[in-house]
């Protein structure tokens, strides 16, 4: 996809994508804990608002959209190794693991942050 003058690389787009369902999850989340839950469903929203911003700076290639993926991923991963320490399934704290320190590699290759300097 072309931005600009910019290509979108493919990770990124799939990332965005799934930072806006994310989003929308959340926010429909939201929607049905409010009656249940208003605390839960203000927790939702902001989660929500935060991807949609998250994937709308991905697609847009700019840096605030690289650096809240990245702490998205970097909570993912220090709440898999929380996970773990806490007693919970080794096999799924190592998975999620492998998936969010692969992302933050793949986030913090050098041709990828370039694409996404100020």
């Amino acid at each position: 996809m072309k931005r600009i003058g910019k290509d979108v690389p493919t990770g990124i787009f799939i990332l965005a994508g799934i930072s806006f369902l994310q989003g929308f999850h959340l926010f429909l989340t939201a929607l049905l804990a409010i009656s249940t839950s208003f605390t839960a469903a203000i927790i939702d929203l902001i989660l929500g608002a935060y991807f949609i911003i998250c994937g709308s700076g991905l697609v847009k290639l700019k840096f605030e959209g690289w650096m809240l993926a990245a702490i998205v991923v970097a909570v993912y991963l220090l709440l898999a190794l929380a996970n773990i320490a806490l007693g919970g399934s080794l096999t799924a704290g190592i998975i999620d693991i492998i998936i969010g320190g692969s992302l933050l590699i793949y986030l913090n290759r050098p041709e990828i942050k370039k694409i996404f300097e100020k």
